[in-house]
């Protein structure tokens, strides 16, 4: 071996520090991901055995908490725009799921249901937790 060939610059990527940082990445979204799912903190009605959910492409949820705050899909709707914000969200076939905090009153996830009622939304269902 000669000079030359020891002192020669050699053109290959080292991949290492790489895949490291890839794996640092994958590990924080993992933990992420979980915590950015619940973004609205309604406490459920419990029942002795809700049924499952159906699972349903596009399905629209409405969010009620306890101080009144609505959210449609997650993003803030005023009760005022409710209805404008269904109707534009609206398919014949398009589920509709509402979580209403148990500490609400009746009256107020009743009224929640005729506003998505008129929006032209059949299919509604509410969410429970399972007792025990």
């Amino acid at each position: 071996m000669n000079v030359s060939e020891k002192t020669a610059v050699r053109s290959e990527i080292n991949v290492t520090p790489l895949v490291d940082v890839c794996l640092v990445l994958l590990i924080i979204f993992m933990v992420v991901t979980p915590l950015l799912y619940k973004q609205v903190d309604v406490q459920l009605p419990r029942t002795p055995g809700p049924g499952p959910l159906p699972p349903a492409e596009g399905m629209v949820k409405v969010a009620i908490q306890e101080n009144g705050t609505i959210r449609v899909n997650g993003i803030f709707v005023s009760r005022e725009h409710l209805a404008s914000t269904l109707t534009d969200m609206h398919s014949p076939d398009r589920p509709v799921v509402v979580e209403g905090d148990r500490r609400l009153p009746y009256g107020e996830v009743r009224g929640i249901l005729e506003l998505i009622q008129k929006a032209g939304f059949r299919q509604v269902g509410l969410v429970a937790e399972r007792e025990g």
